[in-house]
């Protein structure tokens, strides 16, 4: 789904950047996250930040993204051109990705699996995609937050069949992922590393 001016807004902000490198990217470290050397798939990669990140910070040895939304996939190939970032973007949705199984050391998601309609089916493409032993890293908003009368009224999410921590954690599990390490944060966010064996 994608998002309301208001959340585009939020996402490109210089604190929203700081939060991701300092912030994401340290706790996935900490939750066993190795993502130097990697090629990665960034679901719902907006307009490259992530991206960028990830090759700077994360030391990825190439990024391929993919969005719903055309503006934000051409401002992502203009920061792609403008840094010489190895960066490969194409329009797609996280509930039906076009790739190939199992093409991928690590999937990275920055605030992108409550977006779905169907977040099991999206689960199980994040699987099929990864090689085995590869890594996906969440950042995510649960149903405290999606769910809350203020922030519904600024943001759109589905709202239907939404998903807490216990909730992400135990689907994970049905499908197929292991070594599973979440930190939430408070009742509304949560950071999940997990693998696919």
């Amino acid at each position: 789904m994608p998002m309301t001016g208001f959340e585009t807004l939020l996402m490109h902000n210089p604190l929203r950047r700081l939060q991701q490198a300092k912030g994401t990217l340290p706790a996935f470290a900490k939750l066993g996250a190795n993502l130097a050397g990697s090629h990665i798939l960034e679901p719902g990669c907006g307009h490259g930040v992530g991206a960028e990140l990830l090759i700077r910070h994360a030391q990825a040895r190439r990024v391929d993204g993919f969005d719903v939304d055309w503006q934000q996939l051409r401002q992502a190939q203009a920061r792609a051109r403008r840094l010489a970032l190895p960066l490969s973007l194409w329009r797609g949705d996280i509930q039906h990705i076009t790739t190939a199984s199992e093409t991928y050391d690590a999937v990275v998601c920055f605030g992108v699996l409550h977006h779905a309609e169907d977040w099991r089916a999206a689960l199980r493409e994040l699987f099929r995609v990864l090689r085995p032993g590869g890594q996906l890293c969440l950042e995510e908003s649960y149903s405290a937050f999606i769910l809350h009368p203020f922030w519904r009224r600024l943001m759109a999410h589905p709202t239907h069949d939404r998903f807490d921590g216990p909730a992400l954690l135990a689907e994970l599990a049905r499908a197929g992922f292991q070594q599973i390490r979440e930190q939430p944060v408070g009742r509304a966010f949560g950071l999940v590393v997990c693998q696919r064996p």
